[in-house]
């Protein structure tokens, strides 16, 4: 006949188990809330974990601060906790949930030789110098963004997205990734690589060969109006377009 151990467990230590779980989520390391909190831009504390005991409980937890990461607007996602840092105007120039319009005007210089400006051409960049009219729209589409603009008639729409917590930008064949930062509360567009994708095939393009796309973006000296400049070099062909100018959001009622 088994003894009173074998039918009954050690109450006392399966209490001592639970305080010491207990006890190790009260020390939920407050350095990795802080970083969660930066970066899902939601409140969060050390209770809120502290009533979660076991690591299924914990991974639920982090799958909902996921979810609620993932539906925040593409450029607020990508920044994280310098979103707030960004100046208002230029924030406003970037879609938290809605469409948005911009226009306004831009200066165009293009490279010298045929080759860059066959390039130009074939990628839609705006050809014309000097002043050219533009209008630009920005739809949220999934997780990402569909921008569609508009250079004095010839238009060119590119398709945004997140790769890795890098900004992910696609038009025809061209596939460019960027590294979003808030510099003196400028935006800053920094290139961290480019590749052609031909259907279901990729093909990653070597520094040397990759064009170069650097830009920022600052606040204009008006209401509702953002500073845009705009660079693309080749290794090889130097200078391909630049564009500089200051476009204005349109409010909803106008």
């Amino acid at each position: 006949m088994p003894h009173a151990g074998q039918l009954f467990p050690d109450v006392g230590g399966l209490e001592r188990s639970a305080s010491h779980e207990k006890d190790a989520a009260a020390k939920f390391p407050r350095s990795f809330l802080t970083i969660l909190t930066s970066r899902c831009g939601s409140r969060l504390t050390p209770s809120a974990f502290t009533g979660h005991v076991g690591t299924r409980t914990a991974r639920q937890s982090l799958g909902r601060i996921m979810d609620r990461n993932s539906a925040l607007p593409l450029y607020q996602r990508l920044l994280g906790g310098e979103w707030p840092n960004l100046e208002e105007r230029v924030r406003g120039a970037h879609s938290q949930g809605q469409p948005v319009h911009l226009f306004g005007s831009f200066q165009v210089e293009r490279g010298k030789g045929r080759i860059a400006r066959l390039l130009v051409w074939l990628w839609r960049f705006p050809v014309a110098t000097g002043g050219v009219s533009t209008r630009v729209l920005i739809v949220p589409s999934g997780k990402g963004e569909k921008w569609e603009r508009d250079f004095g008639g010839r238009l060119l729409m590119t398709i945004q997205g997140e790769a890795s917590g890098l900004l992910e930008e696609q038009f025809g064949i061209l596939q460019f990734w960027f590294e979003l930062r808030v510099v003196n509360r400028e935006l800053r567009y920094s290139p961290k690589g480019a590749g052609l994708r031909l259907g279901s095939f990729f093909f990653p393009l070597p520094r040397w060969l990759a064009p170069q796309v650097v830009a920022r973006e600052s606040a204009g000296e008006g209401k509702n109006e953002t500073h845009v400049q705009v660079r693309v070099t080749h290794p090889f062909l130097g200078l391909l377009v630049s564009y500089e100018g200051t476009v204005t959001r349109q409010e909803p009622n106008e």
